[in-house]
């Protein structure tokens, strides 16, 4: 009977199924896009990316996604999945109307930036003390808001794909 790995007794089963989960996992995700031709070009049609001005590689990005979404139980999982999939959505959406009221106006696509950070992180923020960081709860949805509004922002400033 194990007296739990902390104490340095026993295997810990439940270690050794998140260690495997979490392997194959990414293994599952890495391998199509290192050896699989044409993977790294599943994403949207070309004339949507052009007309975007996006340039990224979509299916790298799902190794990243699945890295940070792994959790311990299905319901963590598909908790930390959601969020992801909230703060993605805003993001876009916000990068968008940036994009549409800023153009390539540097000054402004700045200002817009740091405002909507600023709702995004009051938002997120931990309810008891900002210095805390994150709302345990739904504050990664604010983070994923504001990785995907940048991204989505700079690549269309900069006209990477152009």
């Amino acid at each position: 009977l194990s007296k739990g790995r902390s104490k340095g007794y026993g295997f810990n089963f439940l270690d050794l199924r998140i260690q495997l989960g979490l392997t194959v996992g990414v293994a599952a995700l890495v391998y199509p896009s290192l050896y699989v031709d044409g993977w790294n070009e599943i994403g949207m049609a070309s004339e949507l990316k052009k007309q975007l001005m996006l340039a990224g590689k979509f299916p790298t990005w799902c190794v990243l996604g699945f890295i940070v979404s792994f959790q311990v139980t299905l319901e963590g999982a598909v908790q930390k999945c959601l969020l992801r999939v909230a703060g993605t959505v805003l993001g876009g959406v916000s990068a968008l109307i940036c994009g549409n009221i800023c153009g390539k106006n540097a000054t402004a696509n700045i200002i817009y930036l740091l405002v909507s950070y600023a709702v995004a992180v009051s938002q997120g923020a931990n309810p008891i003390n900002a210095r805390l960081g994150f709302n345990l709860q739904w504050g990664y949805a604010a983070q994923l808001f504001t990785y995907t509004e940048t991204i989505i922002v700079l690549e269309a400033f900069l006209g990477i794909d152009s």
